[in-house]
């Protein structure tokens, strides 16, 4: 796990390493055991090494002039191990232990191809000499981050954090407008839509080629969610899925430092725990954790801990607002609205003490169908929505913009009052649109003092497309409700939030996090599956049994039904109780609700202490919109963009 960047210049001028120095020092973070700059020519790549695999002769950028190859690499090759003897049998040799080194190799001998054979998180560049040609290449999730600016006619530069390119002379500060806009609606900047405006994203399952001032983006990998389901029998399936799970959990055990696993005490992180143990695991920690005076999952994960004879570490964070808030936007080059980021950096930060790798439950609810939305598409009636339904859904779902507008006291009376029926309105509402992606999208935007294109009124055109629409537009929809949602989760929801939150909160602190439910193999059998062995409503049956029920029969059998088909506390995260307290008050008054703010000029006038004014008034269902407003302006206050 490591932190990479570089540049190719088309001038053809020698780069010194002088030019890529400020490079490495803005990603010293993700990198601190060791650095190194490698320059041919107008090619340059810059490496900060964070040691786990072969500590001694693992160094980067690796260089093996026999190959003709040059690699800068963050992330992990699970199944080096595997490749590696692989390519031995066929006479290739090695010179080091690493995983990177397998990366060069393979690309030797099976070029391009070699990509899609990796199982792992990754991020790498690779410089073929010979054809002077240079390929970004990032894992088909996105799991590791990387970027990329490209100034025609002068240069390419890449990096894993957009904070590194920032430092180039001539890469600008500009962001974009509708970027905001999605930020507020999704409380996240989707991949497909850069917040720099001369910052992109490298999307995820694809490698962009550079041949003299050319470019070429291509994928190597797309989602089995397109293709129609095959595994139908649920026997079989369960079967072939713990197999790949368990060997999943396998090769992410291999480390050279000690190695750790987040355990929250929900079926996704103890079904890891309980087949790392399984593999023989020795002097494993497990590391909890919880807020003071909330219901969680520790009682749980202790009975985890107990069964596999682990120690157990509990971590109860009483959270210093200001300093955590000043943390997270510093780790973040954009803004970042999910209120989980903070306690992930202090869980990151305290467990770093203990270990250099964890294991995380992480991509269970999108990969394997656990969220409530994913049953509100199970249920709804198959086909295009009639008229009947499409008049409901436009009703309510303007009838409760229009009790969001009305006066704070009776806005807020009732909001109360329908709180226990906002499932069923949120069906109805939605269940008139007819595209599943769309209906999905709709479920995750922030309850607003008003739409993006009000609050934003000085700095976006007249006419912008719905931000919520634009990012569900990226995917296409399929002929399953279910699976559409899903498709949605895996290509804009993880990249954007969940994926992001996990490796900036730990690579900020130098820490690795491994996920084996999103290992390749897993993955695809998931995708093999019908949506109703993933997602179905048993009639005579609790909840608890309708939804990612492969991960819960897996884990019911280590565990019994009781422990599993139980309900679910989940990582309740206070945002009401931390919006009392005058800690984080203060980051509201004296930050985006404060005459100094620098939103000001972006907001229409009086918006930003209205939304303020609205919320301490009892407008409470404007949580979440206060906390982008925080993140926003700490944001903006660290890395002072331009429009």
């Amino acid at each position: 796990m490591c932190g990479i960047a570089g540049i190719i210049r088309f001038d053809e001028q020698r780069l010194e390493p002088a030019n890529l120095a400020d490079l490495g020092k803005a990603l010293a973070h993700r990198g601190p055991d060791g650095s190194g700059i490698w320059v041919d020519g107008p090619i340059g790549l810059v490496h900060q090494r964070l040691a786990i695999i072969d500590l001694h002769t693992g160094s980067q950028p690796m260089h093996r002039p026999d190959l003709q190859r040059t690699i800068v690499f963050n992330g992990e090759i699970f199944n080096y191990v595997e490749l590696r003897t692989e390519l031995q049998a066929a006479g290739y040799r090695f010179q080091t232990q690493s995983d990177t080194e397998v990366i060069l190799v393979a690309h030797a001998a099976w070029g391009d191809r070699a990509f899609a054979r990796f199982r792992g998180m990754y991020a790498f560049a690779l410089w073929e000499h010979q054809a002077r040609r240079l390929v970004l290449v990032r894992d088909p999730l996105g799991k590791k981050p990387l970027c990329f600016t490209h100034v025609p006619g002068q240069f390419v530069a890449f990096a894993s954090e957009a904070k590194a390119l920032l430092t180039l002379q001539g890469v600008s500060r500009r962001v974009s407008p509708f970027a905001l806009a999605q930020y507020l609606d999704l409380m996240y900047v989707p991949d497909q839509t850069p917040i720099w405006r001369d910052i992109q994203r490298l999307p995820p399952g694809n490698f962009l080629e550079i041949v003299d001032q050319s470019t070429r983006l291509a994928p190597f990998w797309r989602s089995g969610l397109e293709d129609p389901p095959s595994l139908l029998d649920s026997h079989e399936a369960l079967e072939r899925l713990e197999k790949t799970l368990s060997d999943a959990v396998r090769i992410r055990l291999r480390s050279d430092v000690p190695l750790g696993i987040f355990l929250s005490g929900g079926v996704d992180s103890s079904l890891i725990a309980l087949m790392a143990a399984e593999q023989g695991a020795q002097a494993l920690r497990v590391f909890t954790v919880g807020f003071n005076g909330t219901e969680d999952e520790r009682p749980n994960a202790r009975l985890i801990a107990q069964r596999i004879g682990s120690e157990h570490v509990e971590l109860e964070i009483d959270l210093n607002g200001p300093a955590l808030v000043s943390d997270v936007a510093r780790a973040y080059d954009e803004p970042f609205g999910d209120t989980s980021a903070v306690p992930t950096l202090a869980m990151a930060r305290a467990t770093r003490e203990f270990v250099k790798v964890v294991l995380t439950g992480d991509g269970g609810d999108e990969i394997f169908g656990g969220y409530d939305s994913y049953l509100r598409e199970a249920v709804l009636p198959s086909g295009p929505p009639g008229l009947l339904r499409r008049a409901v859904g436009t009703a309510v779902a303007q009838g409760r913009f229009l009790a969001r507008r009305l006066p704070t006291p009776l806005a807020s009376v009732i909001a109360m009052a329908v709180r226990s029926r906002r499932d069923q309105i949120n069906r109805l509402s939605d269940g008139g649109i007819q595209n599943p992606l769309l209906r999905h999208a709709q479920m995750m935007r922030v309850a607003h003092s008003a739409p993006p294109a009000v609050l934003l009124r000085p700095i976006l055109p007249d006419q912008i497309p719905d931000p919520v629409a634009a990012a569900a537009t990226s995917c296409r929809p399929l002929s399953s409700g279910v699976r559409s949602a899903m498709l949605f989760d895996q290509s804009v929801y993880l990249p954007g939030d969940i994926l992001k939150k996990t490796d900036i909160c730990s690579m900020a602190v130098a820490l690795e996090a491994r996920s084996p439910l999103m290992d390749e193999d897993v993955v695809a059998i998931a995708h093999a599956y019908s949506p109703e062995l993933l997602v179905h409503r048993e009639r005579g049956s609790a909840p608890e049994r309708w939804q990612k029920k492969p991960l819960k029969e897996l884990c019911a059998r280590r565990m019994g039904d009781d422990f599993v088909y139980r309900r679910k506390v989940g990582f309740a995260l206070p945002l009401h109780e931390w919006l009392d307290r005058p800690q984080f008050q203060e980051l509201a008054q004296d930050g985006f609700a404060s005459s100094s703010s620098p939103l000001i000029p972006w907001f229409a006038p009086g918006m930003l202490r209205g939304v303020w004014s609205d919320f301490r008034g009892g407008k409470r269902f404007l949580a979440q919109e206060v906390w982008n407003l925080i993140m926003l302006d700490a944001w903006s206050r660290e890395y002072r963009p331009l429009i």
